[in-house]
């Protein structure tokens, strides 16, 4: 009950020191991972892969390292990375973000208090250069019924922070093509399956923020991302027309807001202030 493995991607635009920091915030949790699988996608810099090499090197037999020739999409390297994961319990974590020591501890002590979850979050620390930079966080509805109202108009996880079931996943059909949210895509049709899924009301994660944050969220591309997979909501019975309408609306305003404005509608209507 105690094994898990840990699944990431990473891809050749990633800051290589910040992914040097979120592999090693897994090597020192509280209770190790069992498996580390880090999926190579696309061809990576020198210095990405001398980290990895490193890594390799200092944890014999931890590591299960997945190449994937081109870079093909988020949702395609982790259902590669999916196959290669040998327990069932499956802590996802960002090439980025930083977990909190105890975090894989708390997610397994829950799913050992409760068999039947499925799908665990929890809050997330959002962090601009340095963790003691605290600017929000990240906050979640918690129980089961909470999540799945919340769902209908937001994605109600954060996804760096889950851990989950690799069963319950396979059977939802993984992660789909998707140009963004696939995790968000994923969580509905967990809900929509029955699932069990609470999140923790603990920030058991550091999420980065950077100068570009707000502008690669407010690219029409990104847009278009949110407004689809809200159209499938609908589409597929979960939400109502409303739902998708009120939200696409709201996200063509921030795509073409300024980003001044756009940093503050984040922060201080859908954030809390850390």
């Amino acid at each position: 009950m105690n094994q898990y493995s840990v699944l990431m991607a990473v891809y050749i635009n990633d800051e290589p020191e910040y992914f040097r920091a979120a592999v090693e915030s897994m090597l020192n949790q509280t209770l190790r991972p069992s498996q580390i699988v880090i999926v190579c996608d696309g061809k990576l810099k020198n210095s990405h892969n001398s980290i990895i090499s490193s890594f390799e090197k200092s944890n014999e037999g931890l590591f299960t390292i997945v190449r994937i020739k081109e870079n093909s999409g988020f949702w395609n390297a982790l259902n590669s990375g999916l196959e290669f994961c040998e327990n069932e319990f499956i802590a996802r974590m960002d090439s980025d973000d930083i977990s909190l020591p105890k975090r894989c501890e708390i997610q397994m002590l829950r799913f050992k208090e409760n068999p039947e979850l499925d799908y665990i979050g929890s809050y997330a620390k959002e962090f601009i250069g340095d963790i003691g930079n605290v600017v929000s966080v990240r906050k979640v509805p918690l129980t089961n019924h909470q999540i799945k109202s919340y769902a209908k108009r937001r994605n109600p996880f954060n996804h760096p922070t889950v851990m989950y079931k690799k069963s319950k996943v396979i059977a939802c059909g993984g992660y789909r093509r998707m140009k963004r949210c696939e995790d968000y895509d994923l969580a509905v049709r967990l809900i929509m399956s029955g699932a069990v899924c609470e999140n923790i009301s603990k920030s058991l994660l550091y999420y980065r923020l950077t100068e570009d944050t707000f502008d690669r969220r407010k690219n029409w591309n990104n847009t278009k991302g949110f407004i689809y997979v809200r159209y499938l909501n609908w589409r597929r019975g979960f939400s109502s027309f409303w739902d998708f309408l009120l939200l696409s609306i709201l996200q063509v305003i921030l795509c073409f807001m300024p980003t001044c404005a756009t940093k503050w509608f984040y922060q201080k209507i859908l954030r809390k202030q850390g």
